[in-house]
């Protein structure tokens, strides 16, 4: 279901050259952030993969690359992410108190939605980033779409079951049909799929109690290695 990490490599490397257009991302650059982390096990509680993700400076950048760099990858496989975002200059945007991410390339441990489910205490999208936030958790947020880019075999697998649908709450967006500030903001991207059609992005109202078959993701950046 995950991709390991030496092919991780192999499609950033393809992603650098044939979507971004950047001759910059290189083996060399790659490597330099040392080995990848071990992946702490899956149960039925927990869903973790390690990822290889890489950040520009403002975040709506980082969602519209990786965004482009998952239709380069499950094109390949005759599918492709729906989502319906009103684009612009502050229209993709961190949740006002979401910690910044690490420009550059990094490797994470995510968590995919299993273990951060609907519960009374902390039932809304809004709720959880805040529980994030005092356990000093980062939530997923731009990296979304990226993970779909490394993973596939995982987002075709979305089936709101054993594998859920995944929340980022940590981004800001404005979903097609709304523009400006106001309720408008009060969305986060979703992943949601089922096992016939696979995953699809669209968006998660943050005020919304969190429907059976999804999670709130997490992601964890390491520290040792980068490449600016």
């Amino acid at each position: 279901m995950f991709t390991p990490p030496a092919q991780q490599i192999e499609l950033m490397l393809a992603i650098g050259e044939q979507v971004w257009n950047d001759r910059t991302i290189t083996r060399e650059r790659i490597r330099a952030l040392g080995d990848p982390p071990q992946c702490p096990p899956s149960d039925q509680d927990h869903l973790h993969c390690v990822v290889l993700l890489c950040n520009r400076i403002e975040a709506r950048d980082t969602l519209a690359d990786n965004e482009r760099a998952a239709d380069f990858v499950l094109q390949g496989g005759g599918h492709c992410l729906g989502r319906g975002f009103v684009k612009g200059y502050q229209l993709e945007r961190l949740r006002e108190g979401a910690n910044s991410r690490p420009p550059g390339f990094r490797w994470a441990i995510c968590e995919l939605g299993r273990l951060h489910r609907y519960s009374e205490k902390y039932p809304t999208p809004r709720q959880m980033f805040a529980h994030f936030t005092r356990q000093g958790v980062m939530g997923i947020g731009p990296e979304l779409p990226g993970i779909v880019a490394m993973h596939p075999y995982w987002c075709l697998s979305t089936n709101m079951m054993d594998r859920p649908g995944v929340i980022a709450t940590d981004l800001e967006v404005t979903p097609g049909g709304y523009c400006g500030d106001g309720p408008a903001r009060n969305w986060c991207p979703a992943l949601s799929g089922d096992p016939e059609r696979g995953g699809d992005m669209g968006w998660f109202g943050v005020d919304s109690n969190i429907q059976k078959g999804y999670g709130c993701g997490t992601i964890q950046y390491m520290d040792s290695g980068r490449a600016e």
